[in-house]
């Protein structure tokens, strides 16, 4: 997904610098876009609805996957069954961060009966794809995360949970031309519908023209 929207961002901005900023947990990108620190972000749908002056847009709808350690026993599975893993170690994001893809997973370890044995925690997702390449445990992330994996995992889409919902998030009073642009283009590209009630306002013309700061989906937590 990064490259993708690297992409579009550089197509609606042309040779325009930008500040684009990457692995920020989402009550942080949240908090950022309302207070105008960040103009666009991107995140697991929060389980909690969004401040009422965001727009939130799903871009893709995908599937929880299980990060393991090359050899584990279950990286030769299609899909692997969480429950399988009950016995198993984890790492993933701090308790206390905020973390949707946290939540997320500890509440489909709970569907399966278990309560996950988290033994390391990391606020980014490169060294907790090395904490797993390094066999220290095993991660959940949603699916993208195979893009940017590390030599040392196989990613492996969980069997049996509802798929999870990659959302792009801006201010619904963002007046300025070039920010709309960016969010104009990467929606048109993804092509996503909206869900019921969630879409977003028509673009607006005019504005100042700050550097957009873009918070990139090299994670989605």
């Amino acid at each position: 997904m990064l490259g993708r929207v690297l992409r579009l961002v550089r197509l609606a901005t042309g040779r325009l610098p930008l500040d684009l900023r990457s692995d920020l947990l989402t009550p942080t990108q949240l908090d950022g876009i309302v207070d105008g620190r960040i103009d666009i972000g991107f995140m697991v749908r929060p389980d909690c609805p969004p401040p009422a002056e965001l727009v939130m847009h799903t871009l893709l709808v995908e599937s929880l996957a299980v990060v393991l350690p090359d050899g584990h026993p279950l990286a030769g599975y299609d899909a692997v069954p969480l429950a399988e893993m009950a016995n198993d170690d984890f790492v993933s994001f701090p308790a206390d961060s905020g973390s949707a893809v946290r939540w997320l997973f500890e509440n489909a370890c709970r569907t399966e009966g278990f309560q996950p044995r988290i033994v390391h925690e990391a606020r980014d997702t490169g060294t907790l794809l090395g904490l797993v390449a390094a066999g220290l445990g095993s991660a959940v992330f949603p699916l993208s995360v195979r893009d940017g994996a590390a030599a040392g995992v196989t990613v492996r889409p969980l069997a049996e949970h509802p798929p999870v919902e990659i959302v792009m998030v801006w201010r619904r009073t963002e007046q300025r031309r070039l920010v709309r642009e960016v969010v104009d283009t990467i929606n048109h590209d993804f092509g996503s519908p909206q869900r019921p009630g969630r879409d977003p306002e028509p673009a607006r013309q005019g504005g100042h023209s700050r550097i957009p700061v873009v918070q990139l989906p090299t994670t989605v937590r």
